[in-house]
């Protein structure tokens, strides 16, 4: 059966391992038999390759990466300017009131048991929500 094929200039795909008949042109060289098989075996051997050669592919990835990122930036639109209001401005620092707070807090309820400091902290947490909203400006 072999000697038929060979003699009949059919070859055997290498990836799919279908008989085919190899293009005239490239009857030596032919592998595969169509474009779904060709991109199989370059994705197989690219593979191989960069197993292979790894400091030689991380340094073709990165200016890979490189050109692509650049590419990008050129195609990028420009920033349009901001106009209009933008947000709230920033709230005072209560940080030394807070810390006062939490510390008189700490007074009060060391001397508590755990079940009387866990129905005092929904009260204290809604202090210090209060302390920390943001003011709106003038």
């Amino acid at each position: 059966m072999a000697k038929r094929a060979a003699s009949s200039g059919r070859k055997r795909c290498t990836e799919c391992r279908a008989w085919f008949t190899p293009s005239g042109t490239a009857a030596q060289s032919q592998c595969v038999c169509g474009p779904a098989c060709r991109k199989r075996r370059r994705r197989r051997l690219a593979r191989a390759r960069r197993g292979r050669e790894v400091q030689r592919y991380r340094v073709e990835e990165r200016e890979r990466q490189c050109a692509v990122r650049a590419r990008r930036r050129a195609e990028a639109p420009a920033p349009t300017p901001v106009t209009g209001p933008r947000h709230a401005p920033a709230s005072p620092r209560n940080h030394p009131e807070l810390q006062e707070e939490v510390m008189r807090f700490w007074d009060e309820l060391q001397g508590l048991s755990r079940a009387s400091f866990e129905r005092a902290l929904p009260r204290i947490l809604r202090r210090s929500e209060r302390s920390s909203e943001t003011q709106a400006g003038p």
